[in-house]
């Protein structure tokens, strides 16, 4: 309950949620996915968006307005 708290108002948390959907569609886990940043869970890339710049939170707002065209093959 608490991580979704932190996500609300967030885009780049926000986006993590929309990689966790990806990754579970798609069977695949965070440090195979997201091994250059180092993630291995949802908590690690929630850690990596806290504290962010408005020109990176823009960034991610950007891409969340982007269909996610990412396929699992």
């Amino acid at each position: 309950m608490f991580l979704l708290l932190l996500a609300c108002g967030n885009p780049c948390m926000d986006l993590c949620q929309r990689h966790e959907v990806y990754l579970d569609e798609c069977g695949y886990g965070w440090s195979t996915v997201f091994a250059d940043e180092g993630w291995t869970s949802i908590e690690d890339c929630y850690d990596a968006q806290s504290e962010l710049s408005d020109k990176e939170l823009d960034t991610c707002a950007q891409e969340l307005s982007e269909p996610d065209e990412r396929s699992c093959y």
